[in-house]
């Protein structure tokens, strides 16, 4: 295949990922009506389906062959698959494309570059060509490990690995007596790379990178750098390296006293005096509120008596913030400050419940929805996984305050912001479980025995509506789960990759964590952990958990096969084609009666009144849904 032939058909595979972003969510303000909601949704789909097709020939044809480690990669292919890589994984500026598949395409030039390596004669590589080659290496293992928060910690630790190893080499190319030899463009490369390299360790072993940091400016110190590069900012080089450390107060550290919160109080104190010195030179990138956010939360983290007054100050920075601008440093100002903000707040209210405003109680009531307003103007259907990251830490930190939303409320909208198709989902298999409770508590009230407080049939009829509630709140939130993993869920373009299968096989577990934090939605954790597991235990996820075991046995199968019920039949948001008949899915049921399906699921269904009830959800119970989804997007829209 020809250079020219390879990147045209790498180019077409991008440009259908993106549509596919755009076709899946569509701008609201573009939609006359709920009616005309689904069928553009539908005809989208459709349309997502054959794109998808498109890029399946693509990727068997094109990609897989040249991902095939047997084959020995041509100089031209490493420098398309280099290229075509940097787009998937966000390198340019749009954003990122395919992060996963990124991360396939990186794991075959390393295995080249290793077998080159092995093969040579070991004589000196070009160190012009070396270096930016290393510089692009360790830019994108930050990019995965940073993108990886869902992923497993063995992927974690090989990429940190890898990418820690490549720049100890780098590091390497800093000693005097190399970097005097190098060309001013690679002694810049070396510079940058030999400060950036160390976030690396960051995520895994914060401590090391606050001294690989130390060791870096240790090392500056030497004349000789200065003397090799006299208009090399040094300055900003300072200032990153200070953002580096100061960002470690972002984290919750297991060990507080490790010192390294005290550094990072250090070196944000420093920060914000280089800040100050040149606004203008900074604020392109790193604005004010950046800055003095990271000043707050170092402050609160070594309790430094600058808290409170800053905590005002960040208060007004942020009521000042361009909620219009999409760049770099708006996300910053509009999600990353959000998320400060809140957290903020809760703990100066832990702190000294006397010193938090009124102003600062309605701000946190406020933030969500502006998150969410910004989120959804921001993106129109275009899918950033450093965006998802706000939400994921905005989930999880979250507590309910007066006024404010309740936990499950906020999850839900979240869920309806990122992904409507899923949470058109989650409230469809909530009514249709709870169709199916409702039918079978009154053909067959003994199923429910094992439910805590129903010893008796007397028992379970005394808490109808008590097992009611359960079960439809239990199927609301069984895939809070996929918050966290939106970019897999989101990936209509082409089939999932093993890796990604097994991130969404996690959903279940994720959404128990979730649900653990909030007292409201602990008592639905066995179902959430237990909906993807079959009746007879023998198939399903996770495999540690034994739905027999539960007192929730029976919700558990009633929201599995609502859930395989609405997978099945819906044509927008779960397929690219055409949803199976209800006459599918019964004889499904039936063949799986007993292992995959409770026994009496068949019997239920066949039911006149279920059956009817069931075929009315999913005709017009589910248009409505629709409707209501549409509704509450363009509210959300005209408030934007």
């Amino acid at each position: 295949m020809t250079e020219r032939i390879m990147r045209s058909q790498m180019d077409a595979y991008v440009d259908r990922m993106k549509e596919v972003r755009e076709l899946f969510a569509p701008p609201i303000e573009d939609i006359k009506d709920a009616d005309d909601y689904s069928r553009l949704l539908i005809k989208n789909f459709q349309r997502i389906g054959e794109l998808a097709g498109e890029n399946r020939v693509t990727i068997e044809q094109v990609l897989m062959p040249l991902l095939d480690e047997k084959k020995d990669l041509l100089d031209e292919e490493i420098g398309e698959l280099e290229k075509f890589n940097e787009i998937l994984s966000g390198y340019d500026a749009e954003g990122d494309v395919d992060v996963h598949f990124a991360d396939l395409i990186s794991e075959r030039l390393d295995a080249e570059e290793a077998k080159r390596f092995l093969s040579s004669d070991g004589a000196s590589q070009d160190l012009e060509k070396r270096i930016p080659e290393l510089e692009k290496r360790i830019d994108l293992t930050y990019r995965r490990m940073l993108y990886s928060f869902h992923g497993s910690k063995e992927e974690t630790i090989k990429l940190y690995e890898n990418g820690v190893a490549d720049y100890e080499e780098m590091f390497h190319y800093l000693d005097p007596a190399i970097f005097t030899t190098l060309s001013d463009k690679a002694k810049k490369t070396v510079i940058i790379s030999g400060r950036e390299g160390a976030t690396l360790h960051c995520m895994e072993y914060p401590r090391r990178m606050v001294e690989a940091i130390k060791k870096y400016e240790a090392l500056l110190q030497n004349p000789i750098y200065k003397e090799q590069l006299p208009d090399y900012d040094w300055e900003k080089n300072e200032f990153m390296t200070c953002v580096y450390v100061a960002e470690l107060a972002l984290s919750d550290r297991e060990d507080p006293n490790d010192g390294c919160y005290d550094d990072a109080f250090s070196f944000a104190c420093k920060m914000e005096e280089i800040w100050k010195r040149d606004p203008q030179k900074y604020g392109e990138v790193y604005g004010f509120e950046f800055v003095e956010s990271l000043c707050l939360l170092a402050a609160y983290r070594v309790d430094d008596a600058s808290f409170f007054p800053r905590l005002e100050e960040v208060y007004d920075l942020y009521e000042k913030r361009d909620v219009t601008d999409f760049s770099h440093a708006g996300k910053q100002n509009n999600l990353n400050l959000a998320v400060t903000l809140f957290l903020m707040i809760n703990c100066a209210r832990e702190k000294d419940e006397s010193l938090v405003s009124e102003r600062m109680t309605d701000l946190q009531v406020r933030i969500p929805n502006d998150m969410m307003s910004y989120f959804f103007h921001a993106t129109k259907g275009k899918m950033f996984a450093s965006f998802l990251i706000d939400f994921v830490d905005l989930v999880h930190l979250y507590q309910e305050i007066p006024g404010g939303m309740k936990a499950s409320e906020l999850l839900m909208r979240v869920l309806l912001v990122l992904h409507p198709p899923t949470y058109v989902h989650s409230n469809m298999v909530a009514k249709l479980s709870l169709c199916l409770a409702r039918h079978l508590f009154a053909l067959k009230p003994e199923a429910f025995l094992d439910f805590p407080g129903c010893g008796s049939v007397e028992k379970v009829k005394e808490n109808r509506g008590k097992i009611l509630e359960y079960c439809y709140n239990a199927a609301l939130y069984h895939d809070i789960g996929k918050l966290c993993i939106i970019d897999v869920i989101a990936m209509y373009g082409r089939k999932l990759l093993d890796s990604e299968f097994a991130i969404l096989r996690e959903h279940p577990d994720d959404g128990v964590e979730l649900a653990e934090l909030y007292p409201a939605l602990r008592e639905y954790v066995d179902v959430i952990r237990g909906h993807h597991i079959w009746y007879d235990g023998s198939h399903g996820y996770p495999a540690d958990f034994k739905t027999a075991e539960s007192p929730y046995k029976t919700i558990i199968d009633i929201v599995m096969a609502a859930d395989c019920l609405d997978a099945a039949t819906d044509s927008v948001g779960r397929s690219y084609n055409h949803g199976k008949t209800m006459e599918d899915y019964l004889k499904e049921l039936e063949e799986g009666a007993g292992t995959r399906y409770a026994p009496w699921l068949p019997e239920l269904f066949h039911n006149p009144e279920t059956n009817a009830d069931v075929r009315y959800l999913l005709s017009d119970g589910r248009a409505k849904l629709y409707r209501d989804t549409f509704r509450i997007l363009s509210e959300m829209n005209a408030k934007g």
